[in-house]
């Protein structure tokens, strides 16, 4: 199966090209992350169709971020990808970004269970962020699996609010922040939190690969049509 995938939350942003074996072998795949310099409508689809090629009939599913992120960047994402499985007739995924974030921890060496904190920065003083259960043994991204249960829905809150409910209602395992967000309050979450482990910096960007495993995991049966796929923004009147 060739899964052909966007992430477009960011200002980076990603494109992947997975191939996962039919043998269950360990998936080959081709990621490109994007110029950030570049706007969201300049660099996604000459990036895609970079990756892709001619090879674009040959794709079975489409897989793309619907958010929380960058409103811009999601709309255009979705739209692009919306757009391309339209004209082949091969379905299309939406994924969570922030539990595409998460999976960033998957392929960490964990010497005990803990909780995935994806933090991204949405500006106005919050962040967007959930809370992932991960246990010890879980398998790694090759086996195109998603080893997360989410147990904090996802939001849009300021960070100090967040981090002192963290503090009273997660308490029996350590915290693994991810994200630009984390990176931007990592003095306030050592402040609150304590010395809690927060991801090496190459952790924090969401990759397009762990979208086309996300959307591995939940499979094109029961899809939604293509016009009830819309970004998920998180923010009333958005």
């Amino acid at each position: 199966m060739k899964i052909l995938a966007l992430e477009s939350a960011t200002l980076t942003g990603s494109v992947a090209l997975v191939d996962v074996g039919a043998q269950g072998g360990a998936p080959l795949h081709v990621e490109k992350t994007l110029d950030a310099s570049l706007q969201h409508s300049e660099k996604l689809l000459p990036a895609v169709m970079e990756i892709v090629g001619d090879r674009l009939s040959s794709i079975d599913l489409f897989a793309v971020d619907i958010g929380p992120g960058s409103f811009t960047g999601l709309r255009v994402g979705v739209a692009l990808m919306k757009g391309l499985a339209f004209a082949t007739g091969k379905p299309l995924v939406g994924v969570s970004s922030l539990e595409a974030l998460a999976m960033n921890a998957v392929g960490a060496q964990l010497i005990a269970p803990l909780h995935i904190v994806p933090m991204l920065d949405a500006y106005r003083g919050e962040v967007y962020t959930a809370v992932y259960n991960v246990g010890a043994g879980f398998p790694r991204p090759g086996a195109v699996t998603a080893p997360l249960q989410q147990i904090e829905p996802e939001q849009a809150t300021p960070p100090e609010k967040w981090l002192k409910y963290l503090v009273g209602v997660v308490r029996e395992r350590p915290l693994q922040f991810i994200g630009d967000g984390a990176v931007k309050y990592q003095d306030l979450i050592q402040k609150i939190v304590g010395a809690r482990f927060i991801a090496p910096v190459n952790d924090h960007q969401i990759h397009a690969t762990n979208v086309a495993f996300l959307a591995k995991k939940t499979g094109a049966v029961d899809l939604p049509p293509l016009h009830e796929l819309k970004p998920r923004y998180l923010r009333p009147g958005v």
